[in-house]
């Protein structure tokens, strides 16, 4: 049936378009699994641990986050390929501008969390140190956010953004990132 025929239906992606896509973040996801299991070995992870430099931080938190969140992002991965149909003539390098932008909002978060963190630490707050109420705070925060986890509003973020419907339809490299930031 022609597209023309089929009303507004967008013309069929072919199956590989999807798959490759797919197979590379999940490879890239697996590789970066590999370098942060090798760069976290042996490293002190209790209270207080030290971020190191701006630089080495979120050089590795995106390294984590890209672990993480590419093998989930993979339906929204689908979604943007099929959305850009037939006109993106290389799926891969596209879904690749989609990771990007969507790892783009992850590197951004973790820059903030980072400033928050050296903050908190060079104003030396006696009353949070480990020992003292520290230990209650790091548990509030836990907890707050596993009750956020339960919540009505996480559900309905959720619905929000596995809806692929949402994703606006934008051409090219620049759409492609753009489309990811937006996810």
């Amino acid at each position: 049936m022609s597209t023309a025929a089929s009303g507004n239906r967008r013309p069929s992606v072919p199956t590989a378009s999807v798959v490759w896509p797919v197979l590379l973040l999940l490879a890239v996801a697996a590789g970066c699994w590999a370098v942060t299991v090798a760069r976290m070995e042996g490293m002190d992870m209790g209270p207080g641990t030290d971020l190191g430099g701006l630089g080495w931080f979120a050089v590795v938190w995106v390294t984590m986050m890209a672990a993480m969140m590419l093998p989930s992002l993979s339906p929204m991965v689908v979604a943007s390929t099929r959305a850009a149909g037939r006109e993106k003539a290389r799926p891969t390098v596209g879904a690749l501008h989609f990771a990007g932008g969507y790892l783009l909002v992850w590197a951004g978060f973790g820059v903030l969390a980072y400033a928050l963190v050296e903050g908190v630490r060079a104003l030396e707050l006696d009353p949070l140190q480990w020992d003292r109420a520290g230990r209650y705070v790091a548990g509030g925060v836990i907890v707050a956010a596993a009750l956020y986890e339960l919540s009505a509003p996480k559900r309905s973020c959720l619905r929000r953004c596995r809806d692929s419907r949402l994703l606006r339809r934008r051409p090219g490299g620049t759409g492609a990132l753009l489309m990811g930031v937006e996810q």
